[in-house]
């Protein structure tokens, strides 16, 4: 019996040593032998957000069907495996825990929310795993970690533009801000507050919301009460969108200025009418216009296949999928390597434009559209 249980102690003792020099190189048993590798995404691919998730899921498989066709000779292969975050944050660190213990991912792509991938961030430092966002914009996340980065930028750019455009443009010095308090809609608010108050603009109010809130009655009461003329809305589309139809059905008269995700179908079809004459930051991505040349390439193959141009998600999708194939050719299992050739990488050709990328954070010229007869156009 003392010899059987030495042979059990010696056999799980090799299986652990196994499995940790597996983990250690980032490659599951079934990867070494094929030599295909995992990439992890983490997208909410249900709930508030899955109007982000759904086509950026799309732009990383088109742009994973391209590598795959040009690696094919190398006999390599990249698999992904998905993680619906529901931009829930427990369900996204324990997403990234198993993609990283189960799975053997050393690259994974994720997530939109900035409260998930906030939380996301420290784990993938723990384990040296390189983290890129297609869409978490929290200012928050600005150099936190040398194994992090995101090809969407941050939301101060587009909240600094907005309270630019409402003092110098709309000439307005009077303001009232309208959010949600996750880290997105946080971040938005107190950037624009900051850009605002320093440009001379007072802010008359300040009414913050719940994430997938529905009711906003208390909170146009209010608003119906102070009459400002301008109203900054800071939020995400299925929210802003019942707040716009009960704020049109409330007749108020004011100016709304709100931020990207304003424009998603999701909001403008559930606001309906109300949505029309709302102004909107938007990074200028225009695959039709032959100008913006590899936008136009990308936007120009895309419809030929699809019948369509890809939507601005869609682009950033794709555009994180041939990022992080770049980082995974030069970092290889250095994933520290691989992290700092997307980090401060210059001049890639995306889906979106030239991209540039200064500690992990990218730059993006940032225009105005205006919302008419439910389609955004630019504003003059």
């Amino acid at each position: 019996m003392k010899n059987l249980n030495s042979i059990k102690t010696t056999v799980v003792m090799l299986a652990m040593f196994l499995l940790a020099g597996i983990f250690a190189t980032g490659c599951s048993p079934q990867q070494k032998k094929t030599g295909d590798i995992t990439v992890g995404v983490i997208l909410p691919l249900t709930g508030e957000l899955a109007s982000y998730g759904e086509p950026m899921k799309k732009g990383i498989e088109v742009a994973l069907e391209k590598i795959n066709t040009d690696e094919a000779k190398n006999g390599t292969k990249i698999n992904l495996v998905y993680i619906d975050s529901q931009a829930d944050t427990k369900i996204a660190v324990s997403g990234l825990q198993k993609l990283i213990s189960v799975n053997g991912a050393r690259y994974v792509i994720g997530d939109v929310s900035s409260s998930t991938t906030l939380a996301m961030v420290p784990i993938a430092e723990q384990n040296k795993v390189f983290l890129l966002s297609p869409g978490a914009a929290a200012p928050k996340l600005k150099g936190i970690s040398p194994f992090f980065a995101r090809n969407y930028p941050s939301s101060t750019d587009e909240s600094i533009a907005s309270a630019e455009f409402i003092k110098n443009r709309l000439k307005k010095d009077k303001c009232a801000i309208v959010y949600v308090t996750n880290e997105y809609g946080l971040g938005l608010a107190e950037m624009f507050e900051k850009k605002f108050t320093e440009l001379g603009g007072q802010i008359s109010m300040k009414e913050p919301y719940k994430f997938e809130e529905s009711d906003f009655r208390t909170i146009i009461a209010k608003l119906r009460e102070a009459k400002p003329e301008v109203i900054y809305l800071a939020g995400n589309q299925k929210e802003m969108g019942k707040f716009m139809k009960q704020f049109g059905e409330a007749g108020i008269t004011a100016t709304i200025v709100s931020n990207i995700s304003f424009l998603e179908p999701d909001c403008i079809n559930i606001a309906g009418k109300a949505a029309d004459g709302t102004i909107v930051p938007i990074i200028n991505f225009k695959p039709e216009d032959p100008n913006t040349k590899s936008a136009h390439e990308f936007g120009v193959s895309y419809k030929a296949k699809y019948g369509e141009y890809p939507s601005f998600a869609v682009a950033l999708g794709y555009d994180a999928m041939m990022l992080m194939a770049n980082a995974m050719k030069e970092g290889g299992s250095d994933t520290i390597k691989g992290a700092a050739a997307i980090r401060n990488l210059k001049g890639f050709d995306g889906a979106l434009g030239a991209l540039s990328f200064t500690n992990g954070d990218v730059s993006v010229p940032v225009g105005f559209k205006i919302v008419k007869n439910g389609k955004a156009v630019e504003y003059n």
